[in-house]
């Protein structure tokens, strides 16, 4: 939830238009305006306006789709302080190590495929 959040940060700090953001499962969800959320979260992304997108820099665009995962470090780096105290923290450590992994892998739907996406778009435009 907070690597959502951190991407839809990034987009109203670009001005970039039109972000909706997505949490959980779709087919067992509620829509609240722009914020569609399910208890059964297991994947979340935040829809933005492509041309709105793409109309920024190289860098706004991949600081844009990594920032997610510069909030699961953030959130490591805090739970790191706390290991002591829970082993909640280290549980919820491993899950963001785990995303951190797993959006960085280059395959289709995860963050560092979709800079390589707009990248290309924006060579295009």
């Amino acid at each position: 939830m907070l690597h959502e959040l951190a991407h839809c940060i990034v987009a109203l700090w670009l001005g970039v238009k039109d972000i909706k953001i997505n949490i959980g499962d779709e087919f067992f969800s509620i829509t609240i305006g722009r914020l569609r959320f399910s208890p059964l979260v297991f994947n979340g992304n935040v829809d933005v306006d492509e041309e709105s997108l793409v109309s920024n820099t190289k860098i706004g665009i991949v600081l844009f789709f990594i920032s997610g995962n510069i909030a699961n470090v953030l959130i490591i780096i805090v739970c790191s302080f706390f290991v002591s105290v829970s082993d909640y923290f280290a549980i919820l450590m491993q899950i963001n190590m785990i995303l951190i992994i797993s959006n960085s892998l280059p395959v289709l739907g995860t963050d560092i495929n979709k800079i390589r996406y707009y990248l290309k778009l924006k060579r295009n435009e």
